[in-house]
């Protein structure tokens, strides 16, 4: 079982269910941000100890929202970047995304794909956020690190081969990839939104 899945399994139901949104069941949602300008995802470093997208289970203050998906997505794009990068739930009607299914419930987590330009400096501001200033709240500590990966990597037909959840960033490090992370960045290629 994928350490998505199992985390996926821990949750308390009493903090967060599963949305029904569109007909179907979701279990969360997220965000992959993509930089036009340089041509790499940007992923975070978190509390799985590997890197992911931007994302999260849907929280039960949106259980009956018709957006509440999209509104978990930008609510943990804002929380895992320490309030420093933030999307309008309203604008996802017009973004791609992919769907991955996790088997274990039965539940669907959306991730959609956002295509912008990021800031030159974009892990410099991430590392210079003042920790005492973020709200009191576990969400906005998840996420230690970022690192922009090139998406050309990804295109190769052999990157994530004899198991190897490693990807290379722009730096040029060899990091492991959280395997949820992995099932969107292959969803979005083969439905080339990537």
């Amino acid at each position: 079982m994928s350490l998505w899945k199992k985390l996926i399994s821990y949750s308390s139901d009493k903090l967060q269910v599963p949305c029904v949104n569109h007909q179907q069941q979701y279990s969360g949602s997220g965000l992959l941000l993509f930089d036009k300008s340089t041509n790499c995802i940007l992923l975070i470093h978190d509390y799985t100890g590997d890197y992911n997208c931007f994302g999260g289970r849907i929280k039960l203050e949106y259980n009956n929202d018709d957006f509440g998906v999209e509104k978990t997505a930008c609510d943990e794009l804002y929380e895992e970047s320490r309030t420093l990068l933030s999307f309008d739930y309203k604008k996802l009607s017009t973004v791609h995304y992919v769907d991955i299914k996790n088997n274990y419930h039965n539940e669907l987590f959306r991730c959609y794909i956002v295509k912008l330009e990021l800031p030159l400096d974009i892990r410099e501001q991430f590392h210079n956020i003042d920790l005492n200033k973020l709200p009191y709240n576990d969400d906005y500590f998840e996420t230690n690190e970022i690192h922009l990966f090139p998406i050309e990597q990804f295109h190769s037909s052999t990157i994530f081969q004899s198991g190897s959840t490693k990807a290379t960033n722009n730096l040029g490090e060899n990091l492991a990839l959280n395997e949820r992370a992995i099932e969107v960045i292959l969803a979005a290629k083969t439905k080339n939104i990537l």
